[in-house]
């Protein structure tokens, strides 16, 4: 069954970015991790691009395609070099762009998990765990107002 690669289109940028520079991905290993990534596809293939530039390796679509089992991840780096090339000024942009909106989006997630968890610890009645919740849900909500100063 072929299966539409239904991939955030963040995450598809940030992927095909990564692709096309290097120095992207250093930039990237300094502020996302691939827990950031909701797909798992992307996470696995991030995952692999950081591997590939902390062991000093060269990235090429080649040797991805050859480094990688899942039909999914190899179909998704074809089509993603396929797209042409963004242009140099462009890409830096669209990158801390990426970023932003990959930081939101998880602080999105964390959030509304940690709201459904602290409805669910209420209604258990469950007040340890209650102020455990309620803790972690003020930290979030610190930190990211720290990272949007």
């Amino acid at each position: 069954s072929y299966n539409k690669l239904d991939i955030h289109p963040t995450e598809k940028l940030l992927i095909k970015l990564m692709l096309e520079e290097e120095e992207i991905i250093k930039r990237l290993m300094q502020t996302v991790s691939p827990a950031d990534f909701e797909d798992e596809r992307t996470a696995k293939l991030v995952s692999l691009l950081f591997n590939f530039i902390s062991e000093g390796k060269k990235i090429m679509v080649n040797n991805l395609i050859s480094y990688l089992e899942d039909e999914n991840l190899t179909q998704i780096v074809c089509e993603l070099s396929l797209i042409p090339q963004t242009s140099d000024e462009e890409r830096q942009k669209v990158v801390e762009d990426c970023i932003k909106r990959l930081k939101e989006k998880r602080f999105r997630n964390i959030r509304e998990h940690l709201q459904r968890e602290i409805k669910l610890a209420q209604s258990l009645g469950d007040e340890e765990r209650l102020k455990k919740l309620t803790e972690e849900f003020c930290n979030l909500m610190k930190t990211n107002k720290k990272q949007q100063v």
